[in-house]
């Protein structure tokens, strides 16, 4: 700047009497609101990756509320660790201390807040330091690790530390390579917060090395209390498919138990409502705080319909079908293959059923309805006598046996498998002699008679073939 002679009008700049940068002129904390909206500024001019320096304070504030507002009756006086595993400049762990103090002094409690953060840009980490340094929290500052060796993914700076809140805006869309080579690759890896140990066998939680976003929400859920961190990694426990069936809910249900129902100061015209107890969220409502309880909080756990699904249980539950389908995939496909097998051996032996004039022809029980099921021999026999009532005429090759009616624009298909009814469906003529890829073109309605049904079958059946009234 010197040898630019800028150096002068730089000097007169911060000595202009219209703008007063001493600390009775502006505080710390506008200070630092100018500080990062230069950083913001000066990085987009450089076409750096968005957010990668900077998260608006709106977004911050938001976030802070979303942390704490759910909870802020049971807050109890005490000391609360907050995290942040890319802290950047401490503006959020700086916003979530004050939003944290704020809440309890309206509940007459006094809390201490000590901040935890890491963070891997020198630069920012080192502006994070010393701000707490010059604010007094040194014991705070000293939990700060930073610099270019200090990637969360690959160096963390907190193993086995639990906290009591945690927010981040970590990169997303970012490659990790680098961390993941310097971790030993995918299967060198043995990091506990993405490979864990369950009865024996090794899990993996590691995502593509082009996005490593996932890895950061996964570090923070380790980092959880026990109690919800083994609830949402309880889908190891999941020893057969069928186990896993209703492990989403629950999962959802032990999570309702923990919900608390919002004060009573909070009007609500539908019963009691509360926030999540995993994100703090709650309805996308303007009228309506938190979620009808219990139903309102369970659909958003599961992520039922149009409702929006809790970022920990969806998270949890991606990881858990990729964990099923990891242990259980192969030992199915093996039965499948041997069902298929038992199945195509029958085939050959036993009496089979053409239900449509293009499928394979089926077993008696083979995709029986799954109410009634199969018939019996003895109910199968009262079949036959009413498709010959009703002048259907039997075609049998080999063991394959049809029930048809064809008249001269369609054919009717019988299906007399299931118990208590005879299935019939309508296909337009003329058939082609190869199954069409469409094979729905050809079909032109499908009804049933009861077994129940007793008077005028024959009358019933005909008014239900095409042209009849």
């Amino acid at each position: 700047m010197s040898k630019a002679d800028a150096i002068g009008t730089l000097i007169n700049k911060f000595l202009d009497p219209d703008i007063d940068l001493s600390p009775a002129g502006i505080d710390n904390h506008s200070m630092g609101t100018v500080f990062e909206e230069l950083v913001r500024k000066f990085n987009e001019e450089n076409n750096e990756e968005a957010g990668e320096h900077w998260t608006p304070r709106d977004a911050v504030r938001l976030m802070a509320n979303l942390v704490f507002m759910p909870i802020e009756s049971e807050i109890r006086a005490g000391t609360y660790l907050l995290y942040d595993c890319a802290c950047g400049t401490g503006g959020m762990l700086t916003v979530a201390e004050k939003t944290l103090k704020e809440i309890a002094a309206r509940h007459n409690q006094q809390v201490t807040a000590l901040l935890y953060g890491q963070e891997i840009n020198p630069e920012t980490y080192a502006v994070c330091k010393a701000d707490m340094l010059l604010k007094g929290e040194g014991e705070s500052a000293d939990h700060i690790v930073g610099g270019a060796e200090w990637s969360t993914l690959s160096h963390d700076a907190f193993p086995a530390q639990e906290f009591d809140f945690m927010l981040a805006n970590p990169p997303y869309g970012k490659s990790w390579k680098k961390d993941l080579e310097t971790m030993g690759g995918k299967d060198g890896m043995r990091d506990p917060r993405f490979k864990v140990m369950h009865e024996g066998e090794e899990l993996s939680l590691v995502t593509r090395s082009s996005d490593g976003q996932m890895l950061f929400l996964a570090n923070m859920a380790s980092k959880m209390p026990e109690d919800s961190c083994r609830l949402l990694t309880s889908y190891r426990e999941c020893e057969t498919r069928e186990d896993s069936w209703d492990w989403l809910d629950r999962v959802a249900e032990m999570v309702v138990d923990m919900a608390q129902p919002l004060p009573e100061t909070v009007e609500s015209w539908d019963g009691e409502r509360g926030m999540c107890p995993l994100c703090g969220g709650g309805s996308d409502s303007y009228y309506e705080q938190g979620f009808k309880l219990p139903e309102g909080l369970r659909r958003h756990l599961v992520g039922y319909g149009r409702t929006r699904q809790c970022v920990f249980t969806e998270t949890a539950h991606k990881l858990a079908l990729d964990d099923w389908f990891e242990r259980f995939h192969e030992a199915e496909e093996n039965q499948r293959v041997e069902h298929e097998n038992k199945r195509q051996q029958r085939r050959s032996t036993e009496t089979t059923y053409q239900v449509d004039p293009f499928g394979p022809p089926k077993l008696l029980e083979e995709d029986a309805h799954s109410v009634e099921g199969a018939r019996t021999s003895e109910q199968m026999l009262l079949a036959t006598m009413r498709l010959e009532e009703l002048g259907l005429e039997k075609r049998f090759s080999s063991n394959v046996e049809a029930w048809v009616d064809e008249r001269p624009d369609w054919i009717v298909y019988a299906d007399p498998r299931t118990s208590g009814r005879i299935d019939f469906t309508v296909w337009k003529k003329p058939l082609p002699k190869r199954r069409p890829v469409r094979s729905y073109n050809y079909r032109i309605q499908s009804f049933y008679l009861l077994d129940s049904w007793k008077n005028d079958l024959k009358k019933k059946y005909e008014s239900r073939l095409p042209g009849d009234e």
